[in-house]
């Protein structure tokens, strides 16, 4: 049994903090959670052979948590489109006439549009 005070303890806590914190949509601290992961695979390579059933639920933690993270990337990736199309709509939308000719048809809700602080 390993030490509760281990670094693959500790990484694989980090792991799950991680985890939650990508499900709940909190990614302001996976910058210093990538800091404190790599500090405690140093510690863990560091050490002397680590048992390899541990090792293997390190790197389950670890693609789980990849997997999220490319999750939580579309998920920006997808609101910042959808952003820019509500930004592109607001202005205007543009048609052509009958002559091929490209023209810009204003959004008149777009004008009477008023923001507040």
């Amino acid at each position: 049994m390993a030490d509760r005070d281990s670094p693959a303890d500790a990484l694989g806590r980090l792991f799950d903090l991680e985890a939650q914190a990508l499900r709940c949509g909190d990614l302001s601290g996976l910058e210093a959670g990538a800091e404190a992961k790599i500090a405690l695979a140093t510690r863990l390579a560091a050490a002397t052979a680590p048992d390899p059933a541990v090792l293997r639920r390190l790197h389950a933690a670890a693609a789980r948590n990849a997997c999220l993270i490319a999750a939580a990337a579309e998920g920006v990736r997808a609101a910042r489109d959808r952003l820019a199309a509500l930004a592109r709509a607001a202005g205007g939308t543009d048609t052509y006439d009958g002559g091929g000719q490209r023209q810009r048809l204003a959004n008149p809700a777009a004008a009477r549009f008023e923001r507040r602080a």
